[in-house]
């Protein structure tokens, strides 16, 4: 039995803008997915989620929802499998918020199917590989989300790869708050490039803007500096609203949030229309609220639970 988990995943800044060569900055949390993969005697590949369950012989495996990052995974290597396997998937990632879910899920499966195959990776290998399986399967995607889940940590990544992921010492105090709704990734990209398509050089400087911003937020996480993260997650809000992607709810939830003085910040997480917002802080307020989700950095990224290399 081969055993391993990787954590999910929040963007801090950069969302859109790392797609087209600017930094962003993802942090790495301690919601995981973990995979069971049990090797078979046969050709058949057997696969238990709580999303579904799907049983089929090996070389007819078709990527297909809801389990399509888990097939595309199986599927890249499915030429050099010994043989068919079971794969048992339980995750503390909510698939239905924006909590890098699917890349999670990806990176773990990849790294158990490397394994299975007797193949050792390099961390940097994996985080590229899990960003192919992401784009093969939606179309797009910076890989930036699984990297926070190969290395664990807070990240400013870039999609140029002659700008290595560089890690950052900071932990902040991260909150989410779901806003109730997630509108798929794609769709979201998909108006944002309409948009900068349609005025390039205004766009262009947004992204260009969200760059600066996320290497102003990296350098206050490196410093500990709260406040100073807090504001510049403010701003990056905005920018995320000049690009249409904000909404009533994240407005509203954000206001909210930089409302209570154990708050220094507070802005869209992801793509925006929709998933959570993320503040840096506390709060002191009392308050009950269901959507309100943890968020603590993970120290690790992906890992064999079974003590394997």
């Amino acid at each position: 039995m081969i055993r391993v988990s990787a954590p999910g995943s929040i963007m801090l800044f950069g969302e859109h803008a790392v797609l087209h060569g600017h930094p962003a900055v993802v942090a790495a949390v301690e919601r995981r997915v973990w995979v069971n993969l049990a090797p078979r005697r046969d050709r058949r590949v057997r696969i238990v989620s709580a999303l579904a369950m799907r049983e089929t012989a090996l070389e007819e495996l078709v990527p297909s929802p809801p389990l399509q990052f888990v097939e595309q995974a199986i599927v890249r290597f499915r030429s050099r499998l010994p043989g068919g396997l079971d794969l048992d998937i339980r995750a503390d990632v909510p698939p239905t918020i924006g909590l890098g879910s699917s890349a999670a899920v990806t990176v773990a499966v990849l790294a158990a199917v490397h394994a299975f195959t007797g193949r050792s990776v390099t961390p940097e290998e994996l985080a590229r590989e899990g960003g192919e399986v992401i784009r093969a399967v939606q179309g797009v995607g910076s890989g930036a989300d699984a990297a926070a889940s190969v290395f664990g940590g807070v990240l400013v990544f870039s999609v140029d790869p002659t700008r290595p992921v560089r890690p950052l010492s900071g932990r902040p105090p991260l909150l989410l708050v779901y806003s109730g709704r997630k509108t798929p990734t794609p769709e979201v990209v998909a108006r944002v490039e309409a948009l900068r398509r349609r005025w390039p050089e205004v766009v262009g400087a947004i992204f260009s803007a969200m760059g600066s911003l996320a290497l102003e937020g990296a350098a206050a996480i490196e410093a500990g500096d709260w406040p100073r993260l807090g504001a510049a997650m403010n701003v990056g809000h905005d920018l995320m609203a000049a690009i249409g992607v904000d909404t009533p709810e994240l407005r509203a939830i954000a206001n909210v949030l930089r409302s209570d003085p154990g708050v220094h910040g507070a802005k869209i997480s992801g793509s925006g229309l929709g998933d959570c917002v993320v503040a840096v802080g506390r709060r002191m307020a009392t308050v009950s609220d269901e959507r309100d989700i943890e968020a603590v950095i993970a120290q690790d990224g992906v890992r064999f639970e079974d003590g394997r290399p």
